[in-house]
């Protein structure tokens, strides 16, 4: 087994699969354990190493691929079950979750409950969630829904972010009336959010304003521009009846223009990979979804606002399984942010 498992683990490091995870300097640090565990003749006598510049996990490779099983036998107990932790990363989904409060009750499951062992877990902002998967260093994340227009990626139905109504959690701040923004500052962590300010406020007020992108910092975004939309955590902090200037709750606009549920985000994976089974994901869902208060309680002082607000927001305004009116409200959506101005990429979304 150890054999196999150091053969195995450096053809994995070989291609370069675990870069991002630090597995390399952890497979480098177990092989040399094996080598420095066996007489130094022996490895004179059973190493050829390749050419310097492939690296020195190959060249551990190279060693371990002519050494026999009696050799490694020297391995601890500890080392083996080392190997056997190693093994079992390398068979893990990589999943990339946004960090925002919306998003624990679908990883709540993965976290704390029946699935807690069957992904590899990394968390980061929206944007970031969607550019790991394009560039490889996931295979499946909660994926920002405007996505879907720019990655081909595929969908894993049934569980995501979205709403009926009010969002609480996404606001357009205004310090003119709607049909008067020229400039909009945009929180940078979310382009679906961007896109569905923009579809807004040019289908309903008739309005196309320069977009610049800005750290979410309400003051400071409007110094310089008319509007600014806040987003996730951020926005929960806020109470709009406070604020002196021109709120849209951008859940309740949508669905109020449309009359379908707006879809923030959604379960996808990098369509290279084998099709996805749902089950893991919907359940780890309704695992959070029944632990709401368990939620609210553990991580309302992490977001900033009291376990009441946290619990209700949870509760009342998001919704976290999709079916058919969903879908169906992530498609038009998908379509509407495709004839903006200056239109992503657009692919057509069957759901």
């Amino acid at each position: 087994m150890a054999a196999v498992g150091l053969i195995l683990i450096g053809k994995l490091v070989a291609e370069r699969r675990f870069r991002d995870t630090g597995l390399e300097s952890a497979f480098n640090t177990v092989a040399s354990q094996v080598i420095s565990a066996i007489p130094q003749t022996q490895l004179r006598e059973s190493s050829s190493f390749p050419e310097p510049d492939q690296g020195e996990a190959l060249q551990l490779l190279s060693i371990h691929t002519k050494l026999g099983a009696a050799q490694l036998e020297i391995l601890s107990t500890g080392l083996i079950s080392l190997l056997d932790w190693f093994l079992t990363q390398a068979t893990k989904p990589r999943v990339s979750v946004v960090s925002y409060l919306n998003t624990v009750p679908l990883v709540w499951g993965m976290l704390h409950g029946e699935q807690r062992d069957l992904f590899d877990l990394s968390f980061a902002i929206p944007a970031e969630c969607a550019d790991r998967l394009e560039s490889g260093l996931a295979d499946i994340g909660i994926v920002p829904a405007v996505e879907l227009n720019r990655q081909k990626l595929e969908i894993i139905r049934g569980a995501g972010i979205a709403c009926h109504g009010p969002v609480r959690s996404i606001f357009l701040i205004s310090k003119v009336p709607y049909a008067q923004i020229r400039k909009l500052a945009t929180d940078s962590t979310s382009r679906t959010s961007v896109a569905l300010s923009r579809v807004i406020l040019a289908r309903k007020y008739g309005v196309q304003p320069q977009v610049q992108s800005h750290a979410p910092h309400l003051p400071s975004m409007l110094e310089n521009a008319d509007a600014a939309l806040i987003i996730g955590d951020a926005a929960l902090v806020l109470d709009p009846a406070d604020l002196p200037f021109h709120v849209l709750d951008l859940g309740a606009e949508w669905v109020q223009m449309t009359g379908l549920p707006m879809v923030f985000a959604v379960w996808a994976a990098r369509a290279e990979l084998p099709a996805q089974d749902p089950g893991p994901f919907l359940q780890s869902m309704r695992f959070g979804r029944a632990h709401i208060d368990d939620i609210a309680r553990s991580e309302h002082l992490k977001v900033g606002v009291s376990e009441d607000l946290a619990r209700s927001y949870l509760r009342d305004n998001i919704v976290f399984e999709l079916g058919d009116r969903e879908y169906a409200g992530l498609k038009t959506f998908l379509q509407y942010a495709s004839e903006l101005r200056s239109p992503v990429e657009g692919r057509k979304v069957t759901a």
